[in-house]
């Protein structure tokens, strides 16, 4: 029976830690779109990462990060008022969302640096996967790089366990692949994956 609370009170976690990322992808994707602050759509370094890396996407996932942060608190201070089921959420709660979403996003766009590396050498257009044998593992990786930088983020700031970790992997890679086809239906990303 303990095991069974602990492994909800830890997928209950881990949908909260995923929470702030959707809501300031969303905002990006807009953005993005939109073109919105089009002064800051210059490329990190085109030749090594692409034109799609640009300082736009660190700017708008640093800021807006926060506010999925403190939008996800809240949610948790009105479900869980008085009485929070694990030390986890508790922490995440009352962690500063300032830093915790400023450095989310940080590390979510710093992950994604190596994968456009490796793109690059690779030869495979920006925005697209190589139709190779390893399509399957490019897909895979794609899904959860940004996702390994945010584990770290989150090892530091609530002391979440390797289980966990683990979950939040595994439903990121789920959940990032439903947040992309949903923004592709609503003509907010131009390619499904």
């Amino acid at each position: 029976m303990n095991l069974l609370n602990f492994n909800l009170d830890s997928l209950v976690l881990v949908l909260y830690m995923m929470l702030p990322l959707v809501i300031s992808g969303i905002f990006h994707m807009i953005v993005v779109k939109k073109n919105y602050f089009s002064q800051f759509k210059i490329a990190i370094n085109k030749s090594l990462f692409g034109q799609n890396k640009t300082y736009r996407g660190f700017l708008i996932m640093a800021l807006t990060t926060p506010i999925g942060v403190l939008v996800t608190q809240q949610i948790i201070q009105k479900i869980y008022f008085e009485n929070y089921p694990s030390l986890q959420i508790k922490m995440f709660a009352d962690a500063s969302y300032e830093y915790l979403g400023f450095f989310l996003g940080l590390a979510y766009c710093l992950m994604e640096l190596p994968n456009s590396f490796m793109k690059r050498k690779l030869k495979i257009p920006e925005g697209k996967l190589g139709m190779n044998k390893y399509f399957l593992v490019q897909v895979i990786f794609d899904q959860i790089d940004s996702g390994l930088g945010i584990i770290l983020v989150y090892f530091y700031f609530i002391k979440i366990s390797i289980l966990e970790a683990s979950l939040f992997i595994l439903l990121g890679l789920f959940i990032h692949l439903m947040m992309n086809y949903l923004l592709y239906l609503l003509k907010l990303r131009n390619n499904p994956i």
